[in-house]
């Protein structure tokens, strides 16, 4: 086998492994250790942590709450591990929704505040 290939192949074997490495990590490196955590109602939950997101504006209230909904729950995962991202689980969830008339028509947005539990 010449240089050429078998420099190839380590190449692709490297890739191949830092690829593995970059699915592996957002598991096993959840900053879900950073806050205080505590059992309430048979879940664990941030102590005194809150996640706040903000929906944008939209047509309707039901639109802007399911935005704020997606956008808390792809945020929490990402933070601290799929266990985390689920608005059902979650403490404390606050939310407060505005309308206003645009030029587009009526628009509403909702502000989501919540503690992550698991």
């Amino acid at each position: 086998m010449s240089n050429r290939a078998t420099r190839a192949r380590a190449i692709a074997a490297a890739g191949l492994a830092l690829a593995a490495a970059m699915n592996v990590a957002p598991a096993t490196a959840s900053l879900d250790r950073l806050h205080k955590q505590a059992v309430e109602d048979g879940r664990l939950c941030m102590a005194d942590h809150h996640h706040f997101i903000s929906s944008g504006a939209w047509p309707s209230r039901d639109m802007a709450m399911a935005t704020a909904t997606r956008r808390w729950e792809s945020f929490t995962r990402t933070e601290y591990g799929h266990p985390w991202g689920s608005l059902a689980k979650a403490a404390d969830v606050t939310w407060k929704c505005s309308a206003r008339d645009s030029r587009r028509g009526p628009q509403v947005s909702c502000e989501l505040a919540a503690r992550p539990c698991r």
